[in-house]
């Protein structure tokens, strides 16, 4: 049974309507939970061609040299 499957069932049949009684929201809720009963995984081969992989994370931000202000002018003695 597939997580996203699941929760995309009952987010569609329970919070797609507003149940001002439980009779009626129970209803709907045992026809969501017959289909996501449904949703199978599909069957996948036990040997793929490839290598499975997984993305690499992002270099953490410390690795790179921090970032400084620009500098201001100092003020001179002769302003005016």
């Amino acid at each position: 049974m597939s997580f996203k499957r699941t929760w995309s069932t009952f987010r569609i049949f329970l919070m797609g309507a507003m149940y001002t009684d439980p009779v009626s929201w129970r209803a709907k809720y045992e026809l969501a939970l017959g289909y996501a009963a449904q949703e199978k995984l599909p069957k996948r081969k036990a040997d793929r061609s490839y290598l499975r992989e997984a993305y690499q994370r992002r270099p953490k931000s410390n690795t790179f040299a921090k970032r400084k202000p620009p500098s201001t002018p100092a003020k001179s003695a002769n302003t005016g």
